[in-house]
């Protein structure tokens, strides 16, 4: 241990390699000394990478390094307000501990995406070099001639040269000293600021002094004596007047210019309901009041509201978040879906106001979400609304956490890490004591289960807030229409009823989840299917763009004229996708006004807004749409709900299938029936005896389901370990699977742990084949009590694939998708 009169910095060197897993020692320059906390970014001198992006982890006067060892300082620290807390610290470093991945990994989800700065490298000429002494080569002539002219950046020199030979030129000439290297960094997405006139002089008089002819100046004068402080943009454009002219009075001494940030505000949809003076009903009031009870008695802080779709959970929400404001406490509102998001925010800035809300999702530009982000931390904004990335925001003082549609599968991350939201959200909330709500009309049986255990407090509402029925399913079995000679995508019973509903001038969704025009298209001569060159799958064709698409890998391409296997020109284009389904309904029902919800139509900034809002003002009949339309939108005059191919969900290779199935119909079923006009379902199937669709309520669909996991070791009972294994070499992929569950086999299955780990052959993975890149995987059962010492297995069979060119292990510790 060295003591000193210098302080030290651990830093996390924000990378994603294993290897840098661990803190750096640096001195921080006197200089730096008041500037410099725990959570400051800063940059620092890294090996032969020049300087790298980190974040300051602790801070001390010793380090533990003896006397050889050369402490390097710290080259420079940000100041523009991007820097994390102590609590943001500690939350980073239990998502590294429960996921396993880098505490670098963990620390940037709590980073404004655009913050990272990308190193930039400038080459110059040494002007005292001796080059009569040294032997210059054609490739470092060529760099040398560049330079002539002037500094320049490594990626505006040598294009001439192919990309090694001008490496080796740079190295050889830095190397002799002909040139000198100096490293800048830029931001991707910079402070946006405006120029702001400020009146200085006395305008009174100046423009008494202004010839009657010069209008222009006569205009702005007038005016700035009554707004002596204004954007200068949004005078040009008022007064219509030209940028000379505001210049002319900059020179006069009369004003000046004072640049300013500029905060980039998303725009919010409006609500079509006011929201401001809405009462809870006498069940909503009841839940309130017992959560708020629990909450002051210390009995309780973790809720599961279980309510049925239309109960009024979000009126139930917007009452605890003004409980926790009137305490000073921030609250964040977490959806699964971004279409959700306009449709909430407009409601509750409708109740609270759009200047106490933030945003933070994925559909808002970089430069949008780092304001926002900035503003957060400044303490601008009470409530935080967003994607799963919110519960990241950048506040200390939480008062509560809303997890809503809590079920939903979008909560999990399948990218490292792989944290669950609402893991992330309780040690959060924990560490501000506040309240944490789940909210569902389905929940998750891992969440219930865990609320029946007493790890949550449940909560029931049981009435729709209208008092209206919640619609039952009416199933119609798809193979006695086929017998009866019905070949379209609806069914007898959906047709009528649309019919009918359209005839009433209400609204409609028909949902199937599945976008696209066609599934695959094959050759009707030879059999022949467009496949991924680089996938193990089929191609989906999008009639709009008239293309074949991955949806694995996003490789695209045109529908060729003739087979390529057999050349024949007849192509059959199989399966349903949202596509399909709009352009089928349309023949079917030529006056209707028929919209598409899906990815494809969703893609553009402001596209989810403009559907909502066309359906809220009633321009839109017919909605079709993927699972994006079955989460929490509340249409008032939607009265019909069709489900097409409802055996898509039901027969997925996942445990949960049945699960995912129920909740995913309940819910899109929930949308009918909102206002006060009662609503239908009608639910399309080849599998009408399946046990998904034959239950009373969730209640029944639970003890089911729960028995089924008991029975086969599945979750919540034991814990679902997916490891992948990838490679671009197919037999290096199976041969590192195979080897390494020989190496699990030895270390899990001993005598104390054989009894709670089931380890499962290594195969080739359900989709063997991902953008070029062969898989196989292992999959692991293992009770919650024997995790961490599984853990401690995979770490070191992880740290050893590290050595493994170009081999990749992946680990999910909570496997939901095993695909």
């Amino acid at each position: 241990m060295k003591e000193s009169d210098d302080m030290f910095a651990e830093i996390i060197i924000l990378r994603n390699a294993i290897e840098l897993d661990k803190a750096f020692t640096y001195e921080i320059p006197s200089n730096f000394i008041n500037r410099v906390k725990v959570g400051s970014r800063v940059l620092v001198s890294f090996g032969t990478s020049g300087y790298l992006e980190g974040i300051v982890w602790e801070i001390s006067d010793v380090h533990l390094h003896d006397e050889t060892v050369q402490i390097k300082k710290i080259h420079y620290v940000f100041h523009d307000g991007i820097n994390l807390s102590e609590k943001m610290l500690a939350c980073a470093k239990a998502i590294a501990k429960d996921t396993m991945c880098t505490y670098s990994e963990a620390l940037q989800l709590f980073l404004p995406s655009g913050t990272l700065v990308t190193q930039k490298k400038y080459y110059s000429m040494n002007l005292v070099f001796d080059f009569e002494n040294h032997t210059i080569k054609k490739n470092e002539q060529v760099i040398l001639n560049e330079l002539q002219s002037g500094e320049k950046e490594f990626n505006n020199l040598g294009n001439t040269l192919k990309e090694s030979a001008k490496k080796n030129a740079l190295n050889r000439l830095l190397a002799i000293g002909a040139i000198e290297l100096e490293y800048g960094y830029e931001q991707n997405v910079k402070e946006r600021t405006v120029e702001w006139i400020v009146a200085e002089g006395d305008l009174v008089s100046y423009m008494n002094s202004i010839p009657k002819s010069h209008i222009a100046k006569i205009k702005l004068a007038t005016y700035l004596i009554e707004n002596p402080i204004v954007k200068r943009i949004e005078v040009q454009d008022k007064l219509k007047i030209s940028k000379s002219v505001v210049d002319g009075f900059v020179s006069s001494g009369i004003i000046k210019i004072e640049e300013k940030d500029d905060l980039r505000m998303p725009i919010f949809m409006k609500s079509k309901f006011d929201k401001s003076g809405i009462a809870l009903n006498r069940e909503q009031q009841l839940i309130y009041d017992e959560i708020i009870n629990r909450y002051e008695l210390n009995l309780s802080n973790d809720f599961l509201i279980h309510g049925v779709t239309g109960s009024g959970k979000t009126e139930v929400y917007a009452e605890l978040i003004q409980y926790v404001l009137n305490k000073g406490k921030k609250a964040i509102l977490v959806v699964p879906e971004i279409s959700l998001t306009p449709q909430i925010v407009a409601r509750f800035a409708s109740r609270f106001g759009e200047e106490r809300i933030a945003l933070m999702h994925s559909k808002i530009s970089p430069g949008e979400r780092y304001d926002q982000w900035k503003g957060i931390r400044e303490g601008k904004f009470d409530i935080i609304i967003g994607a799963r990335s919110a519960v990241f925001a950048p506040c200390d003082d939480i008062g509560i956490i809303i997890i809503d549609e809590s079920h939903e599968t979008a909560y999990r991350s399948e990218k490292r890490p792989k944290y669950a939201t609402y893991d992330v959200a309780k040690f959060r909330i924990d560490q501000n004591g506040g309240i944490i709500i789940s909210g569902s009309a389905t929940p998750s049986v891992k969440e219930y289960f865990e609320a029946t255990q007493g790890k949550k407090y449940l909560v029931k509402l049981n009435q729709r807030f209208n008092d209206m029925k919640v619609p039952k399913l009416e199933i119609v079995d798809m193979r006695n229409e086929l017998t009866s000679g019905n070949r379209s995508i609806l069914s007898q019973r959906l047709y009528e009823a649309m019919a009918e509903r359209l005839e009433k001038k209400e609204q409609i969704i028909i949902f199937l989840n599945r976008k696209g025009h066609s599934t695959f298209v094959s050759c009707r001569s030879c059999g022949f299917t467009l496949s991924c060159p680089n996938c193990d799958v089929t191609l989906t064709y999008f009639k709009g763009a008239k293309t074949v698409k991955c949806n694995y890998c996003n490789y695209e391409t045109y529908v060729p004229k003739t087979c390529p296997k057999c050349e024949s020109k007849y192509f059959k284009f199989f399966g349903v996708g949202t596509e399909k389904v709009e352009e089928q309904l349309l023949e079917i029902f030529p006056n209707a006004k028929i919209a598409r919800m899906d990815k494809t139509t969703t893609s553009r900034k402001g596209s989810v807004e403009r559907i909502i809002s066309e359906v809220e003002a009633e321009e839109t009949d017919i909605l079709i749409g993927t699972q994006m339309v079955a989460k929490g939108l509340d249409f008032r005059k939607v009265t019909l709900i069709g489900i097409l191919s409802a055996d898509l969900l039901l027969n997925l290779p996942q445990y949960q299938a049945a699960e995912r199935a129920y909740q995913l119909f309940n819910q899109v079923a929930g949308r009918a029936g909102r206002g006060s006009l009662e609503g239908e379902v009608v639910l399309q199937t080849y599998s009408p005896d399946h046990y998904a669709l034959n239950q009373e309520n969730y209640e029944s669909f639970y003890e089911f389901e729960i028995a089924y996991r008991s029975a086969l070791k599945y979750p919540p009972f034991y814990q679902l370990i997916n490891l992948v294994f990838t490679s671009s070499k197919a037999e290096e992929v199976e041969a590192y699977a195979k080897r390494s569950h020989t190496y699990l086999n030895k270390k899990l299955l001993k005598k104390d742990l054989q009894n709670d780990i089931e380890l499962y052959p290594a195969n080739p993975a359900l989709l063997k084949k991902i953008d070029n890149v062969y898989r196989w995987q292992i999959l692991i059962k293992v009770k919650p009590e024997r995790m961490n010492e599984a853990k401690s297995v995979l770490r070191a069979l992880e740290e050893h694939f590290f050595e493994v060119k170009g081999c990749k292990l992946n680990i999910d510790l909570d496997a939901s998708n095993i695909l």
